[in-house]
């Protein structure tokens, strides 16, 4: 049986609980555990007292983003040695999950003056953040700051229209600004939207 919500989860409580039989409208909690015999969660109740809730009176506080169901655009164009850099993270990782730079519909490189970039889209994916791409890929971009590697990363929902994610530092390397975002992205300097 799968658990709606993970143990120190935040949660918020509407309905009673089963010990105290005290109502909560809108009350801050975080999970303890799981009761499988009664589906019932225990609650640490922020400012009252802990106790037993059914799974429909627990709301989570954040919603959980980049689930299987979620597809988005992605598009990073980033300086080779910034593509370097994450490609060796992801070598020191465990596979366990699919290389998303093989699954990218553009994979094109591009030379400004001596340096190289490379231009990445993936037009309709899911951008889980559990695959070790997408976890290497955020985990690099405030490191290659500090490093001035220039990069540009922007995430849209497709699934969820709202749902945008812009990540840039093109402040000291403006061959990375490349991307424009619209109601899709538009690659400025090569034409074409995704």
């Amino acid at each position: 049986m799968m658990n709606k919500f993970k143990k120190g989860e935040l949660v918020i409580i509407s309905g009673k609980g089963k010990e105290f039989n005290e109502e909560n409208t809108n009350v801050l909690g975080r999970i303890k555990e799981k009761d499988y015999y009664f589906n019932q969660y225990l609650v640490e109740v922020f400012f009252g007292k802990n106790d037993w809730f059914k799974e429909e009176d627990l709301t989570p506080v954040f919603e959980k983003k980049n689930r299987k169901k979620d597809k988005y655009k992605v598009g990073l164009v980033i300086e080779n040695r910034g593509l370097r850099y994450i490609l060796d993270k992801m070598k020191e990782k465990d596979h366990k999950t699919i290389d998303m730079f093989q699954k990218a519909d553009i994979f094109q490189e591009f030379s400004e003056g001596e340096k190289t970039y490379f231009l990445i889209i993936w037009s309709n994916t899911y951008w889980a953040n559990t695959n070790y791409t997408v976890e290497e890929i955020e985990k690099a971009l405030p490191i290659l700051k500090k490093e001035n590697i220039g990069y540009q990363y922007i995430v849209l929902g497709i699934s969820d229209k709202k749902y945008i994610k812009i990540n840039e530092f093109t402040k000291n390397d403006s061959n990375v600004d490349i991307l424009e975002l619209s109601t899709k992205i538009k690659i400025k300097k090569i034409g074409g939207y995704i």
